[in-house]
């Protein structure tokens, strides 16, 4: 025979083997689930609420969520179990390869999430790029009243809202496969985005009151003074030692963990102006390199001395100073590095006081073990409280927006 044609046959077989459709199941045949909602539930269960993709959220118009998707809530001992008993309900196989999102409530989260890890990280279904995060309140009512507004597919706002914190550095995002590895590791606390419902009554609540300097306020969700709109919203952090939540984070206090982590990309800070307090700065931020760290033990404490450099833009300077003048930018660099240097101190304070490493400092002790596993010996939970921290912060205004000289507006009461 030809060795062309031998060649032929072969592909041709080949061809055979590699077809897609060897399992006979076709896309109709599952039904998919968006999001899995988790809250403890009666004699030492869990109640467990699925959102399920419908398949029809394209042909609606924005807004429709309920029409894209919709919600079984179901009272079981385990996923497994759950997801067995949701087969029961649902005419289709019930498929979580595409699940964007595991929502905690804020109790099971408090009580520790030890055994429902299990079947997430064990089960093929389950992807390591699942968001992980806690709601204020159960899961359950914040899946119910999380409407969005402009995405057609609530999984759509789910990746959306989680993938923007790198405008503001107010939330951090933790995946399955991240929060499992520092589950594991002794050098850094577990996280999770915090999220929750916002009442809609344009009645601000924020953590504490403004401190000199300051014109923005530190919220926890549900805190900001809004109206209209989507009740859901993504802000702050929950904060975990081994398995079980601990503590949150305000927005503040998580900017400054993404800053000190080297993972803050970009974001507004609004400031009471140095030369006019009645009037605010606002002020773009990034950061101009990763921070510095270095590490020593002095009379058996460990010592981190940090330098941190932020880069920043003006956008707003309505008092008209010219803060574009060297003499003036300097006095608004130090203003900023002040208050950024408060709130980073306050976020240490608070996390040594609970225990729990969020920005992972325990992984710079390494170099002080002659092997790993004398560094596993070491309790970083019971280290970190002890810890001390030297900040150096540094601000240097590198851009002044679309205006290169600031004057007053003349008043009318002005000479």
């Amino acid at each position: 025979m030809d060795l062309r044609l031998k060649i032929s046959a072969l592909l041709l077989l080949l061809t055979l083997c590699l077809t897609g459709c060897n399992g006979a199941r076709e896309i109709d045949d599952f039904a998919y689930v968006v999001s899995v909602g988790i809250d403890p539930g009666p004699d030492k269960q869990s109640t467990f609420t699925y959102q399920i993709a419908t398949g029809q959220g394209h042909g609606k118009e924005a807004g429709s969520s309920e029409a894209s998707t919709f919600l079984v809530t179901i009272i079981a001992p385990s996923l497994s179990e759950a997801r067995n008993l949701l087969n029961s309900v649902v005419a289709r196989s019930p498929n979580l390869s595409h699940t964007k999102a595991i929502i905690l409530g804020e109790d099971l989260a408090k009580q520790g999430i030890g055994d429902v890890l299990g079947p997430l990280l064990r089960f093929r279904e389950f992807r390591g790029s699942m968001f992980i995060t806690v709601s204020r309140g159960s899961a359950k009512e914040f899946m119910q009243k999380n409407k969005p507004i402009m995405e057609k597919l609530p999984s759509r706002w789910l990746e959306n809202s989680l993938a923007s914190r790198q405008d503001t550095g107010y939330f951090l995002s933790s995946n399955l496969h991240q929060f499992y590895t520092r589950l594991k590791a002794t050098s850094g606390a577990p996280y999770a985005t915090f999220m929750g419902l916002n009442p809609l009554d344009l009645e601000p609540k924020p953590v504490e009151k403004k401190e000199a300097g300051d014109k923005s306020l530190a919220y926890y969700p549900e805190g900001l003074g809004r109206e209209g709109g989507n009740p859901a919203e993504v802000i702050g952090t929950a904060i975990f030692m081994a398995d079980k939540m601990v503590g949150v984070l305000n927005n503040e206090e998580t900017r400054a963990v993404s800053i000190l982590s080297g993972d803050f990309t970009r974001g507004f800070i609004t400031v009471e102006d140095p030369l006019a307090p009645k009037h605010g700065i606002n002020v773009q931020l990034r950061l101009g390199e990763k921070p510095k760290v270095k590490l020593t033990r002095i009379d058996g404490t460990l010592v981190f001395d940090i330098d941190i450099l932020l880069e920043g833009e003006t956008t707003s300077i309505p008092s008209g100073i010219n803060y574009e003048a060297r003499e003036y930018g300097q006095l608004l660099e130090q203003h900023l590095s002040n208050i950024l240097t408060r709130q980073m101190k306050k976020m240490l304070a608070h996390t040594q006081e609970l225990g729990t490493d969020v920005v992972g400092f325990g992984l710079y002790t390494r170099k002080l073990f002659s092997n790993f596993d004398e560094a596993e010996q070491i309790n970083w939970y019971e280290v970190y409280p002890t810890v001390k921290f030297n900040l150096n912060v540094s601000v240097k205004i590198r851009r002044t927006g679309l205006m290169y000289k600031s004057s007053p507006i003349k008043r009318e009461d002005s000479q």
